[in-house]
């Protein structure tokens, strides 16, 4: 299955598909520099694939996917100048496909934006040929000016200067923008609204408890956020009243359209959405332990209603938990289903890649990872208004749907009624008997019958589909990707996840790279000469590294802000104890280890102190000991004259002793004209050591002391 933006080659030529037709394809040469799109028949395509003559190849522009300009670059905002200029063009699909509309749009984006055509044609073909990505545009600096050496980019604050405060004050980044965002719709827009002061003392107030390093006179000023709250909001429009009651607007509202309408084909949107799962588990260890209820999260296609990726797990609703259903979506289903033990074929779930566009609640998927996935792979964030759930109606439908399927067994944990006593219920914990283990198999059978074999009675049908075409979301999937566009997109599986992980600081030190109280090591950091142990290499102090809450044993080190490009760091054998753990185990270990440290340091210091009193009062009786004899009175010419041999009296009353206190056993004496092989093994233990030659001198001969 071909996907768009994919790139093969066909007689030494790289194509990259850029669109999908009813019966033909969209695509363009990437290295023709006076390239348009063409048309080709979708059989066609087919056919040169059957015949190997058309070949996949990897994408030359991948790298583009994976670049983290900063906001003050001047990258960013020369991809950004030129996106907004062929914007209306990219978003016709006519451009695309027809020369003559595409040559009269051309000529009037040159005569309303003052460029020339030509630079017009080459920023077209620019983001056609690199993957139809804003990423595209950005310019080709890396092969210009000095390579290798670090350039200085200005941070010069805009705007009217500050005339009564020494500091010069910070710019409004995206990030700010955010926060404006939230106090206004907060505070200022609904009905029971606050002014536009005390909403700005509400942003200042969040905005100084999540930012505690930035100072008192950089938090941005009232007139910034006067000015954006103007322009964004007032003079938009967007300061109407918005009604409170959300139960009106979500079940009574009129409604006027549907969600399919606005999907055009397979992979146009996505929807997802987590819930509790009306059933408690246990434990897979000792099933005598109710472990509650699990959270299941499930990704579904607006179009086809075929449920792409899911989730089933004890943590709750969170950004890491709904990566993990989004890297099922886009995964290879066959090997996804063997790992639970079950055997499908390709064609029984026929999804992979990247969508449009997702919809999904708000906060979940609001984040620094998330706008990468926004902006380096093309996929369009939505998030649905607080309290509407009948934003994802979809989904929230499938989720009923899906647990009908075992909400009809009696006696397994499900829930049901009341639970307490007094009203007449019973505790349906008690019946909870299904491991997660087989409550994944039951969910994941469930929703492979419903993809396959479940008919949407209340599917809203357009008026091109065939009376034959059974509503069933596979049928409904397979039609869409012969007859409407297929818009789902081709990805890096590894770059994708690695790209959405969590992101932390780690420091660098001789012993590896720390995270966390864990020691990691990596093969190119040791290229690097980074963890040589002397003071001459220079290393940074701190890397931002990204890793996966549930696995302590790999890390990925980013290396360069700017790229997404990365190294793998694996768990030295400096923190081999917490090999296969999560990051939440490993976090308990190290704290149950710290206080049993700390129980036994107090137990040292009591050890130390007593040690301490018992070598004092040895060293004290010894100096009395000396005064007493008249040490003092001796030369020191007297004291030091007969080390020597004072030694050697020494060491022969230490031998006697020790002959003295060893075991009596009987002694047999060895004559020189006996012969000794004679003697028995029992005997060889009791041999006269007394009558051998001396050997302790010559083996444990010490210099003479002066």
């Amino acid at each position: 299955m071909q996907l768009i933006n994919s790139v093969y080659i066909l007689n030494s030529t790289q194509y990259r598909i850029l669109k999908f037709l009813p019966q033909y394809t969209v695509w363009i040469a990437i290295d023709n520099k006076n390239a348009f799109p063409e048309l080709i028949l979708s059989k066609e395509i087919q056919t040169l694939s059957d015949d190997q003559s058309l070949i996949p190849a990897q994408d030359p522009y991948e790298y583009l996917k994976r670049l983290n300009l900063s906001e003050d670059s001047i990258q960013l905002k020369k991809r950004d100048e030129n996106f907004s200029i062929i914007q209306d063009l990219i978003n016709d699909e006519h451009v695309l496909i027809n020369a003559k509309i595409r040559t009269a749009r051309i000529k009037t984006i040159h005569l309303e934006k003052e460029v020339s055509i030509n630079k017009i044609l080459r920023l077209l073909r620019r983001y056609w040929q690199r993957g139809q990505t804003i990423n595209a545009l950005v310019p080709d600096y890396e092969n210009s000016g000095g390579k290798g050496q670090k350039r200085v980019i200005g941070n010069k604050k805009i705007g009217r200067p500050r005339i009564y405060e020494s500091s010069e004050g910070k710019n409004v980044t995206e990030q700010v923008e955010l926060y404006f965002k939230k106090a206004i719709e907060e505070y200022l827009l609904p009905v029971k609204k606050q002014s536009i002061n005390e909403t700005y003392l509400r942003f200042k107030n969040s905005f100084s408890k999540h930012f505690h390093q930035v100072q008192a006179a950089d938090i941005p000023t009232y007139a910034q956020f006067y000015y954006f709250y103007n322009t964004r909001y007032r003079n938009k429009n967007n300061s109407k009243e918005i009604l409170t009651n959300q139960k009106t607007l979500k079940d009574h509202k009129p409604l006027t359209s549907t969600a399919t309408k606005q999907a055009n084909g397979p992979g146009a949107r996505y929807e997802i959405d987590s819930t509790i799962a009306d059933i408690y588990l246990v434990s897979s260890r000792d099933p005598s332990q109710i472990i509650g209820r699990p959270t299941v999260y499930i990704v579904i296609d607006v179009f086809s209603r075929m449920i792409t990726g899911l989730y089933v797990g004890m943590e709750n609703s969170s950004f890491n938990t709904a990566i993990q259903c989004l890297s099922v979506a886009i995964q290879d289903k066959v090997k996804f289903c063997q790992s639970y033990g079950l055997q499908i074929q390709p064609e029984d779930w026929p999804i992979y890649g990247l969508p449009s566009a997702i919809l999904a609640d708000r906060g979940e998927l609001i984040g620094y990872q998330i706008e990468l996935l926004e902006k380096n792979f093309s996929v369009r964030i939505e998030n649905a208004p607080p309290y509407r759930s009948d934003a994802k109606g979809i989904v929230e439908r499938a989720f009923g749907i899906i647990q009908s399927r075992f909400k009809s067994y009696d006696n397994i944990g499900v829930v049901s009624g009341f639970k307490e006593k007094k009203k007449g219920g019973h505790d349906y914990r008690l019946e909870a008997c299904l491991t997660l283990e087989e409550f994944r198999k039951i969910i994941l059978s469930c929703i492979l019958l419903r993809n396959n074999f479940d008919v949407l009675t209340k599917y809203d049908r357009s008026a091109d589909m065939p009376t034959d075409l059974p509503s069933i979301p596979l049928k409904l999937w397979q039609w869409g990707l012969q007859h409407r566009t297929g818009m789902l997109r081709q990805v890096d599986n590894k770059s994708l996840y690695v790209g959405l992980l969590p992101r932390i600081d780690a420091s660098l030190s001789d012993k590896g790279l720390k995270v966390k109280g864990l020691v990691y090591q990596c093969l190119e950091m040791h290229q690097q000469g980074w963890f040589i142990r002397n003071t001459t290499k220079s290393r940074p102090k701190k890397l931002r590294i990204g890793f996966d809450p549930y696995s302590v044993n790999t890390i990925y080190v980013f290396f360069d802000e700017n790229k997404l490009e990365y190294w793998e760091a694996h768990l030295s054998d400096a923190s081999r104890q917490y090999q296969h753990l999560t990051w939440w185990e490993a976090e308990q270990i190290q704290k149950a280890i710290k206080t049993v440290e700390k129980q036994h340091s107090q137990l040292k210091s009591v050890a130390i102190s007593e040690l301490q009193d018992f070598t004092d009062k040895i060293i004290h009786a010894a100096q009395s000991r000396q005064a007493q004899v008249g040490v003092h009175q001796l030369s020191k010419a007297q004291r030091t004259r007969d080390i020597r041999q004072n030694k050697q009296e020494a060491i022969q009353v230490e031998r006697a002793e020790h002959l003295q206190n060893r075991p009596s056993n009987s002694i047999r004496t060895i004559h020189p004209n006996q012969d000794n092989s004679q003697i028995s093994q029992s005997d060889s233990s009791n041999l006269d050591l007394t009558s051998q030659p001396d050997l302790m001198r010559q083996l444990f001969e010490e210099d003479d002391e002066e």
